[in-house]
């Protein structure tokens, strides 16, 4: 189990909060909706938060005894922002950039910490940092942009969405080992059977930057480079085991003018996507829809889900014209907090927009 969780926090150190697309979406269960695997995940889920909590106190342990641990500051702040502790995983990264302060991997996982407390000036700020302490880190412009975009400045969050697909690229063109095929000169991949060996936090953040900008483009207006940006994702892991993990992309490129056909692959499953796209094609209900985000929601994601489902449900509303449920439903997402989200992102984005349309009435 400690190995587990040790591959767990070295994934994650460098992406938090890139959880894909960083997204709501649960493994395939057809078990999911019956009383005994709900069970089944409590117990797990159990299991998981004691482990966790074990390792808590051996870093804590290990603090008192080193006082200067970078290492064990890191871990312990890693897993106290898996665990939902967002303040004291702040205070942890804050004593791992005061023993090192010119390292910039510690400014980038704080940036995001704080964004997703909703600090989005003081998450910018240390992503700026990790930028000007190593400008090539891929995930700080990713996590940047996520914040710009939370905070209203779709134009910037574009630039670094840019830069995040550049330096992501040019790292995928150096594994050939890998078998992906990168063009340097444009911004096309193609990927072929053996992509799905690439490591998956490389592949999340890779597809994770052009959903983000292909949804910041839709929102500035421009839904067709919004729709070209999506589909660039399905292709990408169309050979990978990640393929139904970014469904919810292919609802994106449907919503941006893109082909309803094909989405219909993904409306059979017990799964949260499966749920998401029967609502998405009408054949199921926003009440429903909400049950399903609070069964499939486990391991602190309930409120990711429902930020997810209202979401949809806006985007269903307006294209119905009611304005008014659709400035509700993007309120309620919003409320949630999941500011990591791109559909909080969208949400906010529409509710202000929508607010300020009916300020002028």
């Amino acid at each position: 189990m400690r190995r587990i969780l040790g591959i767990l926090v070295a994934i994650l150190a460098p992406i938090l909060g890139c959880s894909g697309p960083a997204v709501g979406m649960t493994s395939s269960d057809k078990g999911r909706n019956t009383e005994e695997s709900v069970k089944r995940g409590d117990d797990k889920y159990d299991m998981w938060l004691k482990t966790l909590e074990g390792e808590i106190k051996r870093y804590t342990e290990i603090i008192r005894l080193q006082p200067n641990s970078l290492d064990a500051y890191h871990r312990r702040g890693t897993i106290k922002y898996i665990m939902g502790d967002i303040e004291g995983a702040i205070k942890d990264y804050d004593e791992v950039v005061r023993i090192n302060p010119d390292h910039p991997e510690p400014y980038c996982i704080r940036g995001i910490t704080k964004r997703d407390k909703g600090d989005l000036e003081g998450a910018i700020k240390d992503l700026d940092e990790c930028i000007r302490l190593r400008p090539i880190d891929r995930y700080a412009f990713l996590n940047r942009g996520i914040a710009k975009a939370a905070k209203g400045d779709l134009e910037g969050a574009i630039r670094d969405y840019d830069e995040a697909i550049r330096l992501h690229l040019k790292y995928l063109n150096q594994l050939k080992d890998h078998g992906i095929a990168v063009q340097a000169n444009d911004e096309e991949e193609r990927p072929n059977q053996k992509s799905s060996e690439l490591d998956r936090p490389e592949m999340m953040g890779f597809a994770r930057g052009y959903a983000a900008r292909g949804m910041a483009k839709a929102l500035v207006g421009d839904r067709e480079s919004g729709k070209a940006d999506l589909e660039k994702v399905i292709d990408f892991v169309k050979f990978t085991k990640a393929e139904r993990q970014y469904a919810r992309c292919v609802i994106w490129f449907v919503e941006f003018g893109g082909d309803r056909g094909r989405l219909e692959k993904y409306a059979e499953g017990t799964d949260w996507i499966s749920h998401v796209v029967r609502f998405y094609l009408g054949r199921t209900t926003s009440e429903q829809l909400l049950v399903e985000a609070r069964k499939a929601g486990m391991i602190h994601r309930e409120q990711e889900l429902t930020c997810e489902a209202y979401t949809y449900m806006g985007l269903l509303a307006e294209r119905k014209g009611d304005m008014k449920a659709a400035r509700a439903s993007y309120e309620a997402c919003v409320a949630t907090g999941i500011i990591k989200n791109d559909e909080y992102i969208w949400s906010k984005v529409r509710f202000a927009a929508l607010s300020n349309i009916n300020d002028k009435k």
